[in-house]
């Protein structure tokens, strides 16, 4: 029950720093489309990788959700820091 627990609180705490706000995506709609690319390179080069050795069977069922959701989280995590640093302002 305890690992339960733990494994919730991860969860909620990466989903705190990955959750796709509104003010996210206005200020993610204002990005060029070089920006935009800028930040897909981001997230292939930095990002994707790690994600691909965290999953264990890639060709399963659960593999495959476990991918869907880590792209989401990776996404919106790159984009939040990526329009941080590059606006100069914190996005709630």
């Amino acid at each position: 029950m305890k690992s339960r627990s733990k494994q919730r609180l991860k969860s909620y705490q990466r989903n705190q720093s990955t959750e796709v706000t509104p003010a996210l995506l206005e200020a993610y709609n204002l990005l060029t489309p070089e920006q935009e690319l800028e930040l897909q390179m981001i997230v292939l080069l930095e990002y994707l990788p790690g994600l691909l050795l965290s999953i264990k069977d890639l060709n399963s069922e659960s593999g495959m959700a476990e991918y869907v959701e880590g792209m989401a989280r990776i996404r919106a995590k790159a984009a939040r820091q990526y329009i941080e640093k590059l606006t100069g302002t914190k996005i709630d």
